[in-house]
C-alpha cells in the first residue's frame, strides 16, 4: 500500500513480433580536424522470404 492506494498489476498484453534492428556506425575523419559519424539502423520485417525493411532510423552527426 502506498498513501492508501492499492495498485494490481494488469495481465501483460505484450507479443513478440521477432523483427531485427541491425545498426551500422561509421566514423570518418574529414580533412582540418573535421569529424563525421553516422548511424544507420534498418529494421527488418517480420522473418518472411523478402525480408524487406520495415522501418530505418538514420542519425548522421559532423564536429
Amino acid at each position: 500500500m502506498v498513501g492508501g492506494e492499492t495498485f494490481a498489476q494488469a495481465p501483460s498484453t505484450f507479443s513478440q513480433d521477432y523483427r531485427l534492428w541491425s545498426p551500422v556506425f561509421m566514423t570518418v575523419k574529414l580533412p582540418s580536424s573535421f569529424l563525421a559519424y553516422v548511424e544507420v539502423q534498418p529494421r527488418f520485417a517480420d522473418l518472411d522470404e523478402e525480408g524487406h525493411i520495415d522501418q530505418l532510423l538514420f542519425h548522421p552527426a559532423f564536429g
